[in-house]
């Protein structure tokens, strides 16, 4: 019933807590910056609900003594300033511009562009059915441009689309079709776009098996590489959480904190084959005795327990 507890819970009439998160983690990875904007009515008051800014929309007015002056937010209705306690700023730290945030995309995004130019290539090639760059027709004498414009008509009508892909090349006298360098098969477009998705889930830290990629998936990798995925969540929502902390839970008192409950992530919970080998060698070698191993798991005390 907490009033802190409300507003984390319904931040305000028409997004949920999820829609927030969400929508927080989305402008992180993709601009670099979040902006929460906080409905006030003074400076001294609680905050009673909370709405997520687009980061193209904001402006942060920047000042030599005060470091930041205050906020300008492009609305439908016109510009409107804000209080520096009326917006929570996340950012990723860019080392060149101490006012923005860095994108992790903007460090992928050469590869993410790659990956898409090779895919959109490669439906080309399936949708045109002709690999007309890839072709050179060489004639004994030049040809008009009326007579060029008619064999480009015909080219297109019996070569075009998916039904007519790889059909042979018909060609009259005087004609003579060359194949020019970089094949498909030189150009490796698929290899392209792997790399694509693998520098991107680099940049964000995802392990490729998480990405439905089972090449080289087993069970026990699969296992690691959510343990690993979940680490490198649980930092990220430490920041975000350290975020919140700092800005917006003293405006509801000091002696509050929030904190991120990831007590159902089972990748996070503590392996419990590994912890009870480890208990059963401290047994044999006297390090534990009975009862006390028996209290760590939550159990009542043995008469014969107390002795290695």
């Amino acid at each position: 019933a907490h009033p802190y507890q409300q507003l984390l819970d319904k931040v305000n009439p028409f997004w949920t807590r999820a829609d927030l998160w969400r929508a927080t983690s989305t402008h992180l990875d993709l601009w670099g910056s979040a902006f929460w904007v906080l409905d006030r009515a003074g400076p001294k008051s609680v905050p009673t609900e909370i709405w997520l800014a687009r980061p193209d929309k904001m402006k942060i007015l920047g000042s030599g003594l005060k470091y930041i002056e205050g906020y300008e937010w492009q609305m439908a209705a016109g510009k409107k300033k804000l209080r520096t306690d009326e917006v929570i700023w996340f950012r990723h730290f860019n080392p060149l511009a101490e006012l923005a945030g860095l994108a992790p995309m903007a460090v992928a995004r050469l590869s993410a562009d790659m990956a898409f130019d090779a895919l959109v290539t490669n439906r080309n090639l399936f949708k045109n059915g002709l690999l007309v760059g890839n072709l050179a027709i060489e004639t004994d004498q030049t040809p008009t441009d009326d007579e060029v414009a008619i064999f480009y008509e015909r080219l297109a009508k019996k070569f075009s689309g998916p039904k007519n892909a790889h059909r042979p090349l018909v060609l009259g006298e005087g004609l003579k079709a060359k194949l020019l360098g970089f094949s498909p098969k030189d150009m490796e477009h698929l290899m392209t776009m792997r790399f694509g998705i693998e520098d991107v889930a680099r940049v964000y830290q995802v392990p490729l098996v998480l990405l439905n990629d089972l090449t080289h998936a087993t069970y026990a990798n699969i296992d690691a590489a959510e343990r690993i995925f979940w680490r490198t969540i649980s930092v990220y929502l430490q920041f975000l959480q350290a975020e919140v902390n700092e800005l917006l839970t003293p405006m509801f008192g000091d002696d509050l904190t929030v904190e991120f409950d990831l007590s159902a992530i089972e990748a996070l919970q503590p392996d419990i084959d590994k912890i009870q080998t480890r208990q059963r060698d401290n047994i044999r070698v006297g390090l534990q005795t009975i009862n006390e191993v028996r209290d760590e798991m939550g159990l009542t005390a043995v008469p014969w327990g107390d002795e290695p």
